[in-house]
């Protein structure tokens, strides 16, 4: 049976589910697997791009858990990419 648009299914958004799962709720392979790929967008947008000076690489450990940081020797933060937000006028196609 399909919800009516002002109806509510019952079950928690994206977001709370996650929040009730806590950090842990990706698996070690699927954490490599997403900041390997972040590590080649970064190539791919700059095949000069050092790596190693950006220092370690991972999950952000002070804001979202899921957004890939860089984290710096006195232990600050450093996002990897931008967050893009559409507005009702923008579309995905040109």
């Amino acid at each position: 049976m399909q919800t009516r648009h002002h109806e509510k299914t019952g079950l928690p958004s994206f977001d709370e589910r996650a929040a009730l799962l806590g950090e842990n709720w990706l698996v070690p392979e699927e954490k490599q697997s997403r900041i390997d790929h972040a590590i080649n967008r970064i190539k791919t947008f700059s095949a000069k791009a050092n790596i190693a000076k950006l220092g370690p690489i991972g999950f952000s450990k002070k804001g979202n858990s899921l957004e890939i940081v860089s984290f710096a020797p006195k232990g600050g933060e450093t996002k990897m990419f931008k967050k893009v937000s559409l507005h009702k006028n923008q579309s995905t196609r040109h």
